[in-house]
This record gives structure tokens, C-alpha cells and sequence, in this order.
């Protein structure tokens, strides 16, 4: 019962952005042979932000996390068909400076290195590190350029 309830709240949340409006502002990456870094900046309308922060924070860090890898020792914890959950994003969300934070380093020996601030005005800002320029390619599929796909194969799509 616990665990349909938890994906039934997974899906809302992913539901509130099937229809919320993102405008990319730029996009800035560093591609290097051994390091990589990018940081996106979208806009959402400042009146989305109360309820579709959340939402789209929990979207970022389900794709992050289902693209992540192990990368060095942390192949340790990893297990591929893992899955990003409520209690992961509870466990990483913070308020900085006025926004809405989420910020990951490793997970369960995924190497995610992305971080989601959303600002009261609307400005989305997702910064990663050695996941080359994935921001721009989560942000095409929540717009719908992609299929979202959350847990496993057989798991109905929220469209």
C-alpha cells in the first residue's frame, strides 16, 4: 500500500509538468577531456513557481538519477534498475539564498553532480558536473521532445 501511494505522488508531481511552460535563457558548458560542466538557465512564469517547483526539481533528479552511472569505487552501491524516490529528493532539498535548492553528489553509487535551484521569479538554474551537456537534453524531454519514462519498463507512462 505504502509503495503505490509513493508512486501515485511521483506521478503527480510529474503530471504538473506536462503542461508547465519552460523557456530556455542559456546555456553555458565546458567540455574537456577529463572534466565537464554545464549550467542551464530556464524560465518558468513566476506565478508556476508555488506550484510546479517541486514538480520540476523531482523531474530534473528522476532523469539525472536514471542517467547516472558509477563512476571509481561507487559501483559498490550501485543497482541499475534503482530508482529516485520522494525520500531521495526529501534528503537533498534545502532552501539557499531564497530558492528551492536540490543539490547531489553521489546516490546509492550513482554519480549525479547536478544541483536544481528554482527562484521565486521563475529562473531555473541546473548546474552539473561530468555529465556533459545532459541539462539541456532532461529539460527537451520534460518539454516533450522525449518520452519522460519514470522507473521501470513496465511502469505506465503519466501522459
Amino acid at each position: 500500500m505504502v509503495g503505490s501511494h509513493v508512486n501515485s505522488t511521483s506521478f503527480e508531481l510529474l503530471a504538473r509538468i506536462t503542461i508547465l511552460p519552460i523557456r530556455i535563457l542559456s546555456s553555458e558548458a565546458t567540455e574537456e577531456p577529463e572534466f565537464s560542466a554545464q549550467r542551464l538557465r530556464v524560465k518558468i512564469l513566476r506565478g508556476d513557481v508555488d506550484d510546479s517547483a517541486l514538480a520540476l526539481i523531482f523531474a530534473v533528479a528522476v532523469l539525472s538519477f536514471h542517467d547516472a552511472r558509477p563512476r571509481g569505487t561507487s559501483d559498490i552501491d550501485y543497482i541499475e534498475r534503482d530508482e529516485w524516490t520522494l525520500d531521495d529528493l526529501c534528503g537533498h532539498l534545502r532552501f539557499w539564498k531564497g530558492s528551492l535548492c536540490l543539490d547531489t553528489d553521489y546516490v546509492r553509487g550513482r554519480m549525479m553532480k547536478t544541483r536544481v535551484t528554482v527562484w521565486p521569479n521563475g529562473v531555473v538554474e541546473i548546474q552539473t558536473t561530468n555529465r556533459h551537456q545532459m541539462a539541456s537534453r532532461w529539460i527537451g524531454t520534460i518539454k516533450g521532445k522525449k518520452h519522460l519514462r519514470l522507473a521501470s519498463a513496465d511502469t505506465p507512462s503519466p501522459r
